[in-house]
């Protein structure tokens, strides 16, 4: 195992394949490979960014028998990115004003216990984001593509955009106000919402939700949408 030090980072991307795992305290770098991969692998910092990849042109025809793993703390997080097809999960690490959590690919994130004023998911692929045990004051879910969306918790007000054959579950996930909720394709929508659900349709997706609010479905939209066990 090598340890960096590097500091003074709210961002956090991982590029490639590797598994990143994010915990909350003072600003900690660790990273497990096998000797020959080691030295292909890039630490640094970019603004508010913390890196993590391979040098493509060091490392090219030397492939890892076993993930690269990538151990960072910081005292609060702002953005996480995973482009590629690497993991990263996050345990109890504070948000300050807001968080972004991104995945390009077939990439995949899991953040547990987060408390933010904002939380935005936005999936471009077939990866997926999943949030146990969130609190927000508004959550928003983007999908373009085939990828997932999951979250259990509480919000005050969700948004849902669908392009593609995206799923977003979130009928853990009490939405104590309103849920606004588009799809242009295939894509399925499942939500838990008490005050009020606007929902517009383009395409053959489906919204199911859960609660008693009141429903307003644009255009023709209405068939595509329907009550939990309704």
């Amino acid at each position: 195992m090598v340890s960096h030090d590097v500091t003074g980072f709210t961002s956090i991307s991982l590029v490639g394949d590797g598994e990143l795992s994010v915990t909350p305290g003072a600003f900690g770098v660790s990273v497990s490979a096998e000797d020959n991969v080691m030295p292909s692998v890039v630490v640094e910092v970019d603004g508010d960014t913390l890196v993590l990849r391979r040098d493509s042109d060091w490392g090219e025809g030397v492939r890892p028998t076993y993930p690269i793993e990538f151990m960072v703390s910081l005292p609060e997080i702002k953005v996480l990115r995973v482009s590629g097809s690497g993991r990263a999960a996050v345990q109890d690490v504070p948000v300050a004003d807001g968080l972004m959590l991104i995945v390009y690919g077939s990439g995949e994130i899991r953040v547990a216990s987060a408390q933010a004023p904002t939380v935005v998911a936005d999936v471009e692929g077939s990866g997926q984001v999943t949030l146990d045990d969130v609190s927000a004051s508004r959550l928003v879910s983007q999908i373009d593509g085939s990828g997932r969306v999951t979250a259990t918790g509480t919000a005050g007000d969700l948004n849902v955009d669908i392009g593609g054959s995206g799923l977003h579950r979130s009928t853990g996930l009490r939405t104590t106000g309103a849920a606004e909720v588009e799809i242009v394709g295939s894509g399925q929508a499942l939500v838990w919402v008490e005050q009020r659900l606007d929902v517009q349709i383009n395409g053959s997706g489906t919204v199911t939700y859960r609660g008693d609010p009141a429903v307003n479905a644009v255009g023709g939209a209405g068939e595509g949408v329907r009550r939990q066990g309704g």
